[in-house]
């Protein structure tokens, strides 16, 4: 109710009582209906605040805490994809990480090796004591370890090539050690492959 409409409320309401109202009470009634529309003008402002205040809180589709998919399950949202791109490289780091130590490692366990037998490279050859010269391939047969035979193999050398009395690296192999004689054995078959396709490659030249 506006200002203007109560005094003419209070006015109409004095005439029809056939009354003159005194000025103080015109004033007073004025003054009431001021108080009137005022506190009818803050509780529609209030009113709106509450209506604000209700569609702020309101929770968006934009931000639904359960994750986009499709049909199949799919995830749809590119930041679910880019947290697994990054789990998948750091996964990718460690392995690599992981390869470089193994690695390191058997370099290390190699260079050991040659040291102690007084071996120059995995080429030279040293004599033993029976007048016999064998390369690190023989040595390495012949103390059964088979992490070494693997390294050499894989660092191409020659399974079959013979000692000085025409003995191979599989006739050190003890019995038992069969692990490291299936090596030797799958080494010769690969570098008889590579023989023949090196002859094969150089007859069609």
């Amino acid at each position: 109710m506006s200002t203007t409409r109560s005094v003419r409320c209070v006015r109409s309401h004095v005439v029809s009582l056939g009354e003159e109202a005194p000025v103080e009470v015109e004033k007073k009634a004025v003054r009431a209906a001021e108080r009137a529309a005022g506190a009818d003008r803050r509780s529609k402002s209030l009113d709106a605040a509450r209506a604000l205040e209700a569609l702020r809180l309101r929770p968006s589709a934009s931000k639904d805490s359960s994750p986009a998919t499709d049909s199949t399950g799919s995830s749809l949202s590119v930041a679910s994809l880019s947290t697994t791109g990054s789990i998948d490289s750091a996964r990718l780091r460690a392995r690599s990480q992981l390869r470089d130590k193994r690695r390191a490692a058997g370099e290390e366990l190699l260079n050991r090796f040659l040291a102690v037998n007084s071996f120059s490279d995995i080429s030279s050859t040293i004599e033993l004591q029976s007048g016999e010269a064998i390369s690190p391939i023989h040595a390495a047969a012949k103390l059964g370890n088979a992490k070494l035979v693997r390294m050499l193999l894989n660092l191409g050398v020659d399974p079959n090539q013979p000692t000085s009395r025409g003995r191979r690296a599989r006739d050190f192999v003890a019995t038992e050690q069969r692990d490291v004689l299936e090596l030797l054995q799958t080494g010769e078959r690969s570098m008889q492959m590579r023989d023949f396709l090196e002859l094969m490659s150089s007859q069609t030249v």
